[in-house]
C-alpha cells in the first residue's frame, strides 16, 4: 500500500510494463524507508523483490559523504563506494547480465550515479591509476535514469548550442591510447552544430574546471 501510494498504480500495470522492457535490459527502483530498504527488479519476465537490509539513515549519510569527495579538490573515496556497493548493489548484483543495461527508476534516496560504485577496493598507490582500473560498475552495465509521469518536466533555456571537449594527450601511464582524431571530431560536430569557437576546449584547455564554468 505504500508502495502504491508513493508510486500511483504503474505496479498494477506490471504486464503492460514488462511488456515494454527490452531484451538485456531491466528496470531497477528502490524503497528506501526509515527501518528497511528495497530493490525492485522489473524484466520482461519476471519481477523480484530483494531485501537490502538497510535503512534511509545510513544510506543518506554514506551518499553524501561520497558526493563531497567528488569535489574538484578531492580524492574519490574508494572506501565509500565500495560500501555504498555493500549496501545497496552487491545483493542484486546476481541478478542483471554482464553488458547489459539497467534502467533506475524514480528512486530519489539514491542520488548518487551507480556506475560510481566499485566492487573493491583497489589496491593501487597511483591514484590516477586506481581511477582507470578500479572495477566500477559502468565497466559492465550501462546505466540510465526513466522518471514516472507525476514528475513536472523541467524546461531552460541555454545561451550557447555547443560545447565541445577533446584532449588527445598521452595516457600511455594508463596504458590507454592516445586519441589523435578526438580533436577533429569535436571541431567537425561543432561546425555542424553552429558551435562558436570559444566553446571548443581542447587538449589542456580541455580541463575539468573549463568544463564546470
Amino acid at each position: 500500500e505504500k508502495m502504491n501510494s508513493l508510486y500511483g498504480d504503474v505496479f498494477s500495470n506490471q504486464d503492460e510494463l514488462m511488456a515494454k522492457i527490452p531484451e538485456d535490459t531491466k528496470v531497477l527502483s528502490y524503497f528506501i524507508f526509515d527501518k528497511s530498504a528495497w530493490a525492485l527488479i522489473f524484466s520482461d519476465s519476471e519481477v523480484t523483490f530483494v531485501d537490502l537490509e538497510t535503512t534511509s539513515g545510513s544510506l543518506s549519510l554514506k551518499n553524501k559523504m561520497l558526493s563531497e569527495s567528488l569535489g574538484t579538490n578531492s580524492k574519490f573515496d574508494f572506501s565509500l563506494s565500495n560500501e555504498l556497493y555493500n549496501m545497496i548493489f552487491k545483493k542484486i548484483d546476481k541478478f542483471f547480465d554482464q553488458g547489459s543495461t539497467i534502467f533506475i527508476y524514480d528512486s530519489d534516496k539514491v542520488r548518487l550515479p551507480l556506475s560510481v560504485l566499485v566492487r573493491s577496493i583497489p589496491e593501487k598507490s597511483n591514484y590516477e591509476k586506481s581511477l582507470v582500473e578500479a572495477d566500477w560498475l559502468i565497466r559492465n552495465y550501462a546505466f540510465a535514469y526513466i522518471y514516472p509521469s507525476k514528475t513536472v518536466p523541467r524546461s531552460g533555456e541555454y545561451n550557447e548550442r555547443f560545447l565541445g571537449l577533446a584532449n588527445a594527450s598521452s595516457y600511455s601511464w594508463a596504458e590507454l591510447p592516445t586519441l589523435k582524431s578526438s580533436i577533429k571530431e569535436v571541431q567537425n560536430l561543432a561546425l555542424s552544430s553552429n558551435g562558436k569557437k570559444e566553446n571548443i576546449l581542447i587538449n589542456e584547455d580541455a580541463s575539468k574546471e573549463n568544463f564546470l564554468k
